[in-house]
Order: C-alpha cells, then sequence, then structure tokens
C-alpha cells in the first residue's frame, strides 16, 4: 500500500494508492481516482512528482 500525506495552508492532504483525501477548514473530502491521470493530477499538485 502506497501512502503520502502533506500539510498545506488551511489542512492536509491524503493520497492512500487511489483514495485521495483533503481535510481544508476543518472539512474533509474524499475522493476515489479512478482514472490515472486524475492520480497523476494530484501528485503533480501537491507532490510535484508523477509515479
Amino acid at each position: 500500500m502506497r501512502r503520502r500525506r502533506r500539510a498545506i495552508d488551511k489542512g492536509q492532504v491524503f493520497l492512500t494508492n487511489n483514495m485521495f483525501t483533503i481535510v481544508e477548514d476543518g472539512h474533509e473530502k474524499v475522493t476515489l481516482l479512478v482514472d490515472p491521470e486524475q492520480r497523476a493530477q494530484v501528485l503533480d499538485t501537491y507532490w510535484g512528482a508523477r509515479d
């Protein structure tokens, strides 16, 4: 299982396999990334890398 976590200005982001979670201002949003391009975009945006 591949996990990533990163602090952002108003909260945190998590990526576990294809489940992306963003917690911002106390609100949590979970997204299942079914398209590989979606996952790549999240990686680029929050971690600056694709893998």
